[in-house]
């Protein structure tokens, strides 16, 4: 039986040393470092175990229980590195890193090999022969205790990392949850080993240790377990800077990208997978292939741009980009485009687009139409003696008169330094008047003050209401005749073209 179980050992051992090489020249496709590294540290923790067995020296013993304890501490510190590399904290896998978890093992290993000097490693060590087999019969030191709370901090980190990976990662769950499994029975071999629940105290775990290698070489075969797409794939998912959303055939939410958990607040609803337009009421048409759509987050008024694509017998995967930014930057190029930023009225360049279109409307409506052109006198004056900023005060103040009056039956354009445009839809000539010339007597009234001086300021005004056959063009000269003979006439008045 001695040699049935010497044999065992050293096949397992043997056995394991095939399995490094076989990882290491997959070594480009995996995340290879951990698990090679336990099936390494498995090898030697056999080979060592196996000798120990048949050696009747308990001194010989001491050291290879060293050797063997070395390699279970290498075990524990292996798999660390892999739940790193699998949980994609590569980042965190460096020399400083793998310094540490080398030169623990090694100091309690060498504590464990000085032991007869100090005797912190076991408190006694004497050996049992049990069916011709050398069973050491220990009683725990300090350095015992503490690579036990090594090897046992080592395991439970490690399965912190998957089980958190796996709560966030819906997709790889399965691949986690074995990996969570299996880690799970060195502590039942533990448990047998100190119980004494076996006839002999045989150290298990070498074999429950074989065999989880032999699985996850098994699975990583056929399902590519530490496969570096697999995990990569997941990796660049998570860091797509669009939200992307999963959905099963019933419109549920069955995964999301960390952009989405950010953004909307969702990862929560994971758990009870509920359905989308309970979790983004705006997000109401999945059958559509792409649109837009805004959202009130929080305080903030948002835009998005959604791309729905069907999956076959899966789903829909949505990518939800945030279009806010973009949104407001073409509402700025077009105010920009359109608007005069000092007085905060439409330009010159928007003048000839929207007063055709009012024109068209107000002929196939059978409407008056009038255009009326203002320039502030002498405006030249102010500049000079105050300075442009002044002026420019001045002319917001002249805009606020005339809208002011105006109301919304006008549509005012800066047209030049200090001339501006006024349109006047569904008003008679006449009308158009009254109102002009009220404008006219308010800003020759008004007066500016700037440093407790006082502006005086008027204007002229030419003013022409257009019939249907008028051009706007044939519109803007005669309105600028009208304003010509305002000047002539001593200015500070409002003339209406005559033929």
């Amino acid at each position: 039986m001695n040699y049935v179980i010497f044999t065992s050992v050293m096949m397992i051992s043997f056995f394991t040393m095939q399995l490094v090489v076989y990882i290491y020249r997959l070594r480009d496709r995996i995340f290879y470092r951990g698990f090679l590294g336990i099936v390494i540290a498995l090898s030697i923790y056999s080979f060592f175990y196996a000798i120990e067995l048949l050696t009747f020296d308990i001194e010989k013993m001491k050291i290879l229980a060293s050797f063997q304890r070395f390699g279970s501490l290498m075990i524990a510190s292996c798999w660390l590195v892999m739940s790193l590399e699998y949980t994609q904290r590569q980042k965190y896998i460096n020399y400083k890193l793998y310094i540490i978890l080398l030169i623990i093992p090694v100091m309690l290993s060498v504590m464990n090999l000085t032991d007869k000097y100090h005797h912190l490693f076991y408190k006694s060590y004497n050996t049992e022969i049990i069916n011709s087999l050398s069973i050491a019969q220990i009683t725990p030191g300090i350095g015992y205790i503490l690579s036990t709370i090594y090897l046992n901090l080592m395991l439970f980190y490690g399965n912190y990392l998957f089980i958190s990976f796996m709560y966030k990662k819906r997709i790889l769950c399965k691949r986690s949850l074995i990996i969570i499994l299996t880690s799970l029975f060195p502590w039942i071999g533990i448990t047998v080993y100190f119980l004494g629940i076996l006839p002999i105290a045989l150290d298990i775990n070498v074999l429950i240790l074989f065999l989880i290698s032999l699985l996850f070489t098994e699975i990583l075969l056929r399902n590519k377990l530490f496969h570096k797409i697999k995990i990569a794939r997941h990796l660049v998912f998570d860091n797509i800077k669009e939200m992307v959303i999963v959905l099963d055939n019933d419109e549920r939410i069955i995964d999301t990208n960390n952009a989405a958990d950010k953004f909307f607040n969702i990862e929560s609803y994971l758990i009870d997978k509920q359905k989308i337009n309970e979790i983004i009421p705006n997000l109401k048409n999945l059958n559509e292939s792409s649109y837009d759509f805004d959202m009130k987050i929080g305080e903030d008024h948002k835009h998005f741009h959604c791309e729905i694509s069907n999956v076959k017998n899966t789903g829909k995967i949505i990518i939800i980009k945030d279009i806010t930014d973009e949104m407001l930057m073409i509402k700025n190029l077009q105010y920009y485009a359109t608007m005069d930023k000092l007085t905060e009225v439409y330009n010159r360049n928007y003048f000839n687009n929207l007063a055709q279109e009012k024109l068209n409307y107000c002929n196939n409506n059978n409407r008056p139409f009038t255009i009326v052109i203002a320039d502030l006198d002498f405006f030249k004056n102010v500049n000079d003696t105050f300075g442009h900023i002044v002026g420019d005060m001045v002319l917001r103040d002249v805009i606020k008169i005339m809208r002011d009056f105006l109301g919304e039956g006008g549509v005012i354009f800066r047209y030049g330094g200090e001339e501006f445009i006024i349109i006047l839809e569904d008003v008679s000539q006449y009308e158009s008047y009254e109102i002009i010339e009220n404008i006219r007597v308010k800003i020759m009234k008004y007066h500016f003050n700037y440093e407790d001086k006082l502006i005086n300021m008027t204007c002229s005004f030419g003013l022409y209401t257009a019939n249907s056959e008028n051009t706007l063009e044939d519109i803007i000269k005669k309105a600028d005749e009208a304003l010509y003979r305002s000047k002539l006439n001593g200015r500070n008045k409002v003339s209406i073209y005559e033929e």
